[in-house]
């Protein structure tokens, strides 16, 4: 049986025995093809195959995280789920340390807040010093607002001045806006730092309105008032 016959009858016994029969050249080959198989998987067949080949060889299949791409673009990604549940058991568990690399890959990949806090709340990311962690890393959108609403929730400025100077340190425009939008909306003095965004006061109280709204600030834009 072919590659895409044995993941479409979910024989992970059968995938397990075809893999273990290949050359190191032969493997190389099937990873890719597994990549490209899995993009256009439904999502419950791809969280059974991802977990499959997680738990057969993580450091082989681990990046197979990005055939996620379809599912964001038709709007069908979806964390809660079983087999989504009991990969990041079992990460958590066997592999703790791949956690913050599938994130690092993942989390560009996502289109909305939707998706972004289904990851988060798949891999119980809850406490805003654990979000944090990740998403400061990370430099998109939906990132920052994800962050944004964990520093909201959990009324810790020293957190929030951390994140301030690990932003500025980035030296990219994008950082510096998130790094006035942090100081700016929870009043954070006594940063020896110059920012070039500039928000007015009465703005503040446009920024946690919507996504729209914080992405307008971040891209250095006027909120829609």
């Amino acid at each position: 049986m072919t590659l895409k016959q044995l993941i479409d009858r979910e024989d992970w016994e059968g995938l397990g025995r075809n893999l273990e029969t290949m050359s190191n050249s032969q493997f190389r080959t099937a990873e890719s093809s597994i990549r490209t198989l899995l993009m256009s998987v439904s999502n419950e067949l791809f969280w059974k195959a991802y977990l499959f080949l997680m738990k057969y060889r993580r450091q082989s299949f681990i990046t197979c995280i990005t055939s996620i791409r379809h599912l964001v673009r038709s709007g069908e990604l979806d964390f809660d789920n079983e087999h989504a549940h009991e990969l990041c058991s079992w990460m958590k568990e066997n592999c703790p340390e791949y956690i913050p690399k599938l994130m690092r890959i993942a989390i560009p990949l996502l289109a909305t807040e939707e998706q972004m806090d289904g990851l988060l709340h798949c891999f119980e990311l809850s406490a805003a010093e654990q979000c944090v962690a990740v998403l400061m890393r990370q430099d998109t959108p939906l990132a920052y607002y994800a962050m944004f609403k964990a520093l909201r929730h959990a009324d810790n400025p020293d957190l929030v001045r951390k994140c301030i100077i690990f932003l500025v340190q980035k030296h990219d425009d994008m950082a510096f806006n998130m790094a006035s939008i942090l100081r700016g909306y929870f009043g954070i003095e006594r940063i020896n730092m110059n920012f070039s965004l500039r928000i007015e006061p009465y703005e503040l109280n446009y920024i946690d309105k919507s996504f729209a709204n914080f992405n307008n600030f971040l891209n250095g834009r006027r909120p829609v008032l």
